[in-house]
């Protein structure tokens, strides 16, 4: 259901559930890229949604803890004009391939191309984490490298 506003929430609130050990000691700025008025009314009414209770004094009756770090407001970045937006989106695409390599799933000749460079994205990686949801299928076990 496109725009599904309850939809939208529940990802909201799994991506703030993950994302929890980061913002106990890290402050975080939310980025949309793109700008659809529907789109920043949920998303924006949704990161403000914990201003109100904390500046109230309710911080106690949040679900998460630290959300005074996640700055209250989203800031939106069409890829098509940002530069760090297209950046962002570039390593993003790298790391999606570097998993259907793990997974050993089947690659385009170009996948397979880009490979080597998605692999020197490895060192710089501060922490990565594949959460498998409910029903979705097991995460391959990544002990053993998978060769292409």
């Amino acid at each position: 259901m496109p725009h599904d506003k309850q939809l939208l929430g529940l990802c909201w609130f799994s991506m703030v559930a993950m994302l929890q050990p980061e913002f106990e000691s890290d402050m975080l700025v939310p980025v949309m890229d793109g700008f659809n008025p529907q789109t920043v009314i949920k998303f924006s009414g949704m990161i403000k949604s914990g201003d109100v209770p904390r500046a109230a004094g309710l911080e106690s009756n949040l679900s998460f803890r630290n959300t005074q770090n996640i700055l209250g407001e989203a800031l939106y970045a069409d890829s098509k004009f940002s530069i760090f937006t297209q950046v962002a989106d570039i390593v993003s695409y790298l790391r999606h391939i570097a998993d259907w390599s793990r997974e050993g799933l089947t690659m385009t000749d170009f996948k397979r191309q880009l490979l080597h460079i998605s692999g020197m994205l490895t060192p710089a990686l501060i922490r990565e984490e594949i959460v498998a949801l409910n029903g979705s299928r097991p995460v391959r076990d990544n002990s053993q490298p998978n060769e292409i």
